[in-house]
């Protein structure tokens, strides 16, 4: 996560921050890296519960990833969007996993209280998983299937996001 930070900080810094950091980040990437691999699987802290593992939490069910920070502006507008669509979602069968990088459980739980968000969070204080799902920086959304399969990775909350579990 320190890594992401120094990106971001020199970038602004050169008057060139990276696009997705500054919103102009394409709705949809053709795919990423990921896409059409197993979901790395992880178990970590949450603010709302214990220690979760995350194909316990997907339990068979389709998933999206969310990578994100509470100091990402973005990031902000994207937890606001995913609780609009929450009930939506649940009624679909789609579990929603956010995953915060690189800061305490307290500052994340703190966050999500003040925003009055429905959502829990996982919480990778060590930003361990940045280099297991290939992160370039937040926000950025994994879509997984029902097998456990990334089917895309996009960076903000598509419209069509029933679509995202469907690509190759």
């Amino acid at each position: 996560m320190v890594l992401v930070r120094c990106i971001l900080f020199v970038g602004m810094l050169l008057g060139a921050a990276p696009a997705f950091a500054m919103g102009n980040m394409p709705a949809s990437t053709d795919s990423g890296p990921l896409v059409g691999r197993q979901a790395v699987d992880f178990t970590l802290d949450m603010t709302r519960s214990s220690r979760v593992n995350f194909t316990k939490f997907r339990d068979g069910k389709k998933a999206v990833i969310f990578f994100w920070a509470t100091w990402c502006p973005h990031c902000h507008e994207e937890i606001m969007n995913l609780n609009a669509h929450l009930d939506k979602l649940n009624e679909q069968g789609i579990k929603v996993a956010l995953v915060d990088l690189g800061e305490s459980l307290d500052e994340v739980k703190y966050y999500l209280d003040r925003q009055g968000s429905k959502l829990d969070s996982f919480v990778d204080m060590d930003s361990s998983l940045s280099d297991a799902y290939d992160l370039i920086g937040v926000p950025t959304l994994y879509f997984v299937d029902e097998q456990g399969i990334i089917r895309d990775m996009q960076h903000v909350f598509p419209s069509n996001y029933e679509a995202s579990f469907k690509q190759q």
